[in-house]
Formats: structure tokens, C-alpha cells, sequence
């Protein structure tokens, strides 16, 4: 299966065994975890601010 960006370009999205695979290594990293829907909540935006008065085209 694969899936087309904005810009055209094409991806091969993993075979669901890879994913299962991709996933058991998640889940036996010890430094991963799930955010709980509170902590996702808290996140805060990392980048550059959004423009007050963005640029018209």
C-alpha cells in the first residue's frame, strides 16, 4: 500500500506485519510511552510563532 503527499511524492506504507513489528518495538522500549489525554493537552507549540498579520498572496 502507499500513500501521496501534497507534493506528489509517493510512499510504501508498512505491510501490516511490519507495523505489528514496528509496534512490539515500541512497546519494549522503555523510553517510549503513550501520552495520556492530559498530558498531550499540556503540550505546548515548538517553532516559530504564527505571524499576527500573515502575508497575503
Amino acid at each position: 500500500m502507499s500513500a501521496t503527499s501534497q507534493s506528489g511524492r509517493i510512499f510504501d506504507l508498512p505491510t501490516p506485519e511490519e507495523e505489528s513489528a514496528i509496534q512490539v518495538g515500541i512497546a519494549q522500549d522503555p523510553d517510549t510511552y503513550e501520552l495520556t489525554d492530559t498530558e498531550f493537552r499540556k503540550l505546548k507549540r515548538v517553532g516559530a510563532p504564527r505571524p499576527q498579520r500573515p502575508k497575503n498572496a
